[in-house]
């Protein structure tokens, strides 16, 4: 095996794993503002972060081991690449240089690949389609991970409410919902989320560049789904309807919110009196009695 390593000035950056672009990456992935059940579901399937015991999994499956030969490791996170050239892109991760600047949002990144892919975030363009189910995705990455749960077992498995996962990350993703744990903070306003990217949909708010409007209101969003689910206040259209009591809505995630109550599963339990919910905003509601 014939291995080469480069070397990049040693800084503070350097001491940084490949989580930090992991969590670059999913940055960029469009997220609804609003915290609901339906949210944390877009994340498991489409832009959930994988942990790197998942990663290595991936990759020691994948029939690929053979390739390690010839490759050319990191030497400060030992990720393996292909390429003198991706090498050297991926060495910008660590050393904090990302000279691609979004024009919308003033995000930067250190591959000018990236910054075009997150130019989707703020277009809603989906160029990624699944052969099996037609569902689109932003990114490449998004449905390769999406197709494998058409074929792969979900072993791990939530204490809470008994909802299975492909992945470990996914799962504890997943229980933040029960704990309400949120470990991001917005340092404008102290706002707290579970998710990074949720923080990062909450920042665009503090950001004035607002470049779609609606040409009813003339109300100005950050992205351009969060302007096409606003129209649907003007048009009254409602094109999500219950299967069970055939009530519509006006967004996806307000019907999967509601199907909750037909299916009798209360996700949302109090740590304090252990009444259960099934729906988040009811449960929040509740727990301020506790304070």
């Amino acid at each position: 095996m014939k291995l080469y390593h480069l070397k990049v000035p040693e800084t503070n950056e350097n001491l940084k794993t490949s989580e930090d672009e992991k969590e670059s990456q999913i940055d960029q992935k469009s997220t609804d503002e609003d915290e609901s059940y339906e949210s944390y579901r877009k994340d498991f399937e489409e832009e959930a972060e994988y942990d790197t015991s998942d990663s290595l999994d991936r990759f020691s499956n994948s029939g690929n081991a053979q390739s390690a030969e010839n490759c050319f490791p990191c030497n400060v996170c030992n990720k393996l690449l292909s390429s003198k050239g991706s090498l050297m892109r991926h060495l910008r991760t660590h050393s904090g240089n990302r000279p691609f600047k979004c024009d919308i949002c003033n995000k930067s990144f250190s591959r000018k690949t990236g910054l075009t892919e997150h130019t989707r975030v703020h277009t809603n363009e989906r160029p990624y389609s699944c052969k099996i189910c037609n569902k689109s995705f932003i990114f490449s990455s998004s449905l390769a991970s999406h197709v494998t749960t058409h074929k792969s077992e979900k072993s791990f498995r939530c204490v809470y409410c008994e909802r299975t996962f492909l992945y470990r990350s996914y799962l504890n993703l997943h229980l933040r919902m029960h704990t309400n744990d949120k470990p991001y903070k917005c340092e404008i306003c102290n706002k707290t989320y579970s998710r990074k990217q949720s923080l990062s949909s909450h920042s665009l708010t503090h950001n004035p560049i607002k470049p779609f409007t609606c040409g009813i209101c003339n109300r100005n969003f950050s992205h351009k789904c969060t302007l096409q689910n606003h129209i649907r206040i003007h048009t009254k259209e409602k094109p999500f309807t219950c299967d069970i009591c055939n009530k519509s809505f006006t967004q996806k995630y307000h019907l999967d919110r509601h199907k909750l109550i037909h299916g009798g599963d209360k996700p949302f339990s109090c740590e304090i009196c252990k009444k259960s919910f099934t729906q988040k905003h009811h449960y929040s509601k509740h727990a301020r009695t506790h304070r």
